[in-house]
């Protein structure tokens, strides 16, 4: 009987603790030899930075991501903005160049997170929830779009993503969220 375990550097230690307790405490004929296998890839987090700006109503909109950015899946990394206001045009946009955080204009609470160039990811979406009220969301699968635009990405790129939506009494009528990393794994 082999044992096989999956070993991450964060469990090694005690994994080979308890795979000598085992050995020690199991009669000569069924100790088993360890069999460590590859660390496993740990689900890949988008790490969020820079300060979201207030709405007008008081809405701080925040992104958060799911799923996994490999280059190997057509889909399922999905980035969602929240906390947005309700019934407002919304638009992620992309950076594949650097981080930033200058002010968005004078009087804005709003950073401007991702630094030039940057696209549009995907069309403008309306927020949908309720006028006035912070219960906006949108939501864009990152693998889908950077596809469909045979965007070039590669293994250990990073990127940097930041919504953009309608504020109409808010400094040049818009209004930010905070910023969103990740780097793009196989």
């Amino acid at each position: 009987m082999k044992l096989r375990v999956a070993v991450t550097s964060a469990s090694l230690g005690l994994l080979a603790c308890a795979a000598a307790l085992v050995a020690l405490n199991a009669p000569p004929a069924l100790a088993a030899p360890l069999v460590a296998i590859a660390p496993q890839p740990a689900a890949v987090s988008c790490v969020n930075y820079c300060t979201a700006g207030t709405s007008t109503n008081g809405c701080v909109a925040s992104m958060s991501c799911s799923g996994v950015p490999s280059l190997s899946a057509l889909s399922g990394f999905v980035l969602t903005t929240s906390g947005l206001e309700g019934q407002k045009n919304a638009r992620m946009r992309v950076s594949l160049t650097a981080r930033n955080a200058i002010p968005w204009a004078a009087g804005s609470s709003s950073f401007l997170c991702i630094k030039a160039p940057h696209l549009n990811l995907g069309g403008v979406q309306n927020s949908g929830g309720t006028l006035g009220a912070c219960d906006g969301v949108i939501q864009v699968d990152f693998l889908t779009w950077a596809i469909a635009q045979a965007w070039p990405l590669a293994v250990g790129s990073n990127v940097w993503v930041q919504t953009f939506y309608k504020d109409p009494p808010a400094p040049k009528t818009i209004n930010l969220s905070d910023a969103l990393e990740f780097t793009i794994v196989p």
